[in-house]
Formats: structure tokens, sequence, C-alpha cells
């Protein structure tokens, strides 16, 4: 640990403190701008690796919806999805937020959808007010490859290459501006056509195109 800094001493000192204040603080020794995130949050992940699940790379997530505000007093949020609703949502695995960089798992308990774009939530373990409010403006992800179906005409969740066989990322809006297409990747506009596309992979939801240079 520590490649080699954490001596028999360390381990002595450390040995009355229970497992969550040694998870904190070595994970903030590793990376100080995780001591911003609230402790209910950076607890978490411990969560996920009970459950032998993996974690995600960020740049294969897709982000799907955003809390707008606390509702009730039992840590319910109201969610707005951004652009089209996922074909799916398996209550089963994770969704993830991205505070301070970190990709953090919450479950989702119960989903309430209202209307066509919005929908209550209650995630396990946040059961109060203040707790809900901390993670209200948050950006909801969820793994590109379960959110949208290979028989889906949409570009969203697709993974874009360019014209070298490089990942650029994934897309996560697609625009029209007057008819004229572009895809957001990574927060970058990049213009579609026809005749841009090298190749189009409906299975795996994967795209190769032409980039123009300098984008």
């Amino acid at each position: 640990l520590y490649q080699g800094k954490y001596t028999r001493e360390d381990m002595a000192r450390d040995a009355g403190k229970d497992f969550y204040s040694l998870y904190r603080e070595f994970a903030v020794a590793a990376i100080p701008k995780l001591a911003k995130i609230p402790g209910f949050l950076l607890k978490k992940p411990l969560k996920i690796l009970r459950r032998n699940q993996m974690f995600p790379a960020i740049d294969d997530l897709l982000p799907i919806a955003q809390v707008l505000k606390s509702y009730g007093t039992q840590g319910e949020v109201l969610i707005s999805f951004l652009a089209a609703m996922p074909d799916d949502i398996d209550l089963n695995e994770p969704v993830f937020l991205i505070p301070e960089g970190l990709p953090v798992p919450f479950f989702i308990e119960d989903l309430q959808f209202r209307g066509t774009s919005k929908a209550l939530v209650k995630f396990e373990d946040i059961d109060s007010m203040k707790e809900a409010e901390e993670i209200t403006n948050q950006k909801i992800y969820y793994p590109a490859h379960m959110c949208y179906s290979e028989e889906s005409d949409s570009l969203l969740g697709y993974t874009l290459y360019n014209q070298s066989g490089e990942k650029v990322g994934i897309i996560t809006q697609v625009h029209d501006f007057s008819g004229n297409t572009c895809l957001e990747v990574n927060g970058t506009l990049i213009p579609l056509h026809p005749d841009l596309i090298i190749k189009h992979q409906k299975k795996g939801r994967k795209i190769t195109i032409n980039i123009p240079e300098g984008l």
C-alpha cells in the first residue's frame, strides 16, 4: 500500500479504525479532490464492489437525465430525461453520478414516470431531503451499450470512431440545425453527412466517419 510507505507502525495505529474511515483516508490521499464529496456519496462505490459488479469507464457512460430537485422528505428526486428516454432501465443495474470525476453508482428503488420527459426517483441509501439536495443538478449516467436497443434508429449511445479507427467517444446528443445534422461527442459538435460515413455497424452500435481536420 502507498508503494511500500504503509508501515507496521501505520497498521498498528489504524487497527482500531472502522473500515470506512480507512477507505476514505486512502481514497482522499490518492485523489485529494475526493475530500469534497459528501461522505454518503463516497461510500457508494463500496456497495457496487460488494455486489461483484465492475465500474464502467467514464467515456462508456451516456448522460440520460438530470436531477432537477428534491421531492418530499424521504430522499426522492425529480429528474428530467435528456433527449430521448432509454428503451429500458434495468433496476438491477446501477445508474451513475460523476461528482468530482468519480463515477458513483446508485441503485434505483422506485421509478415513477411523470409525463414523457420526467420521472420521480428514489435511490437506495438516499433517505432524506438533505441527501437528495446534495445531488441536485447532477447529471445521471447509464452504460451506453444498455441505453438503446440495436433495433433503434437513433445514433444516441453509439460509439464514434474516426477515419483512423480511433475511438472518439460516445454520441450523447444529435442536433438538427436547419437540416444540418451534428453529433455531440465529449462536448464537441461534429458534422454528419452521408458522404462522411465510412462504416455504420448497427450491431454493437458503432459508427466510423471521416471527421474534418481541426475537430
